[in-house]
Formats: C-alpha cells, structure tokens, sequence
C-alpha cells in the first residue's frame, strides 16, 4: 500500500502550477510505472515536486510509482530526474533510466545504440538491443555497489555486511547494507512471499541504521543462478519492480558468498525478470525491458 500526500497538499501543489497544461507518456519496466515528461527541448519553469504529488496520485492525477523528467545535458546525450509520490526526488531508478532510453531512441531524439544519461548518481552507460528500429531490452552500467558507510549513509563508522537487524522486538534477520547511487538494505530470507509489507515496510524505511531512509529488498535464493525479489521503495511503498533494488541484491549476495561473481543472476521480481551482472570489481550491468503504456495531456 503506497502512502499519499493529504488532498489539502495536493490541491496547493495544483494552485502553484497555475493551470498550465503538461503533455505526458506513462510507461512501465517490469510493472515498475512511471509518468515522464520529455522536457528536452521545454523553456517553461516548473515545480517537478508538486507536479509528483499531483500527477502520481490514483484519484487526482494519473497514477504511477514515480514522475521522470527528461531534460539536456551539458555533459551526456540526456538527463534524467525522478521524483516519488510523496515529493522527494530520487538519486537513481533502473527502470525508469530504461524507460527513459527506449523513448529517447524510438521517437529520434537519439539515433544510436548506446547512449549516456545523466543522473543524480553520475552518468549511466546503456547499450540498446534493436529490432527493426524497436527496443527489445536495455542494458545498463549501473556503476559500481558500494558497501561503504559514507556512500550508503550509515549511521555507524563500520560497514554492514550479513549482520543481525531488526524493526521490533520479534524476528531478527540477516541484513547487508549497499549503495547503487541509492541506499539499499537487502534481507535474505525464505519469508519473501508471505512478508507483511504492508503494516512493516515504513519501520523498515525509517529503520535508524540510515540516515536517509533506505530501499529495503527481501530475497529468497531459488538457485545459483536466481533469486526471488519484493522491495519496499522509500517515498513510495512496495513496487512491482526496482532496478537498482535487483542490483543491490546481486551485489549483497555476491559479497556474502551466496552467489557467483561475474555470473548473469536472473532476479524474478513480482512485475518480471531482470537480468544481473555482477564483475570482480562489483561493477553492476543491469539488463531488462521497457514497455509503453499510453500518453495525453495533464490539466491543472
């Protein structure tokens, strides 16, 4: 269950657009949806965290995980900014970058295979795999895991690796903490199916380990070779899919041994599968597709 911003917020948010109108394309990686503004050539100033708020909620806007902005860059072929549904803007998505390079290619802003796009979290590499001048997946350089206190925000010096963690008095899992642009806690556990998201997923958001919320996986290893992932995404709630989620647990579980390195990992997410690659030098190739879902135009 996603958490939304009260209808008083909302409708302040709608009052400090004043009535423009916004052309939008809704697409989804994986189930993972987005609403995205190709704002590449746009002039107009706009407030991108009310527009969240507003365009993101099921009753008075569209509805989706996430509002993704496309804009230029002085430095890579795009830029890419997201925001969650309660207004906090997001350093990375790994589903919505994919969106955001199958758009960016099909409709001629890029004629190339590769491309680079711009993020909070540094530049991304993304290599295009074509059929008839149609995407059929996306991989991307999602840059390197880390499993450093500074780059996680970590509210101890150490780094935390397969270690004990809790939200209450009850159950105690094993836990490792690991950045991808974004802080991420991955749980290995064989409660993923039955886990109650729903009442616990903001304890473990809040969880006081980090200092800037966290994005928290749950895993269940079927295999050498694949997993089973859920994710609770800070500013958001239980999503379909999470691409850096997928990232960070191949990562997490490549470190603590119980998985291969330099193997493809296959990551069976409640929206689909992605594929995860995980080098000596923990250097994450992150590989899955991206589907359309409809446009049309935003009246505020």
């Amino acid at each position: 269950m996603r958490m939304y911003k009260t209808y008083s917020t909302i409708w302040q948010s709608r009052k400090n657009q004043k009535n423009k109108t916004v052309n939008f394309l809704k697409m989804h990686g994986l189930g993972n949806n987005f609403v995205i503004l190709n704002h590449i050539n746009e002039n107009k100033e706009y407030n991108y965290r009310d527009l969240s708020l507003l365009m993101t909620n099921p009753v008075y806007g569209v509805s989706a995980d996430g509002l993704v902005i496309i804009l230029k860059s002085d430095i890579a072929d795009a830029k890419m900014r997201i925001f969650n549904t309660d207004g906090s803007e997001a350093q990375m998505c790994g589903n919505a970058i994919r969106c955001v390079a199958k758009f960016l290619y099909e409709s001629n802003h890029i004629d190339k295979p590769t491309m680079q796009i711009e993020t909070m979290s540094g530049i991304k590499n993304i290599s295009l795999q074509i059929k008839e001048h149609v995407v059929q997946s996306i991989s991307v350089d999602m840059g390197y895991a880390s499993f450093s206190p500074e780059d996680i925000g970590l509210s101890i010096s150490s780094d935390f690796i397969y270690q004990h963690i809790s939200i209450d008095e009850g159950t105690i899992f094993n836990g490792t903490a690991v950045s991808m642009g974004n802080p991420h806690l991955v749980i290995l556990t064989d409660n993923v199916e039955d886990y109650d998201f729903t009442n616990n997923g903001q304890k473990w958001e809040h969880h006081p380990l980090f200092k800037y919320k966290v994005n928290t996986e749950f895993v269940k290893l079927l295999s050498k070779t694949s997993i089973r992932m859920r994710v609770y995404e800070r500013g958001v709630g239980e999503t379909m899919a999470c691409g850096t989620g997928a990232c960070a647990s191949v990562a997490a579980l490549t470190k603590t041994g119980h998985l291969p390195i330099d193997t493809p990992i296959t990551v069976k997410l409640n929206g689909g599968e992605l594929t995860i690659l995980c080098k000596q030098d923990y250097k994450i190739i992150m590989t899955g597709p991206a589907t359309y879902i409809c446009k049309g135009q935003f009246i505020m």
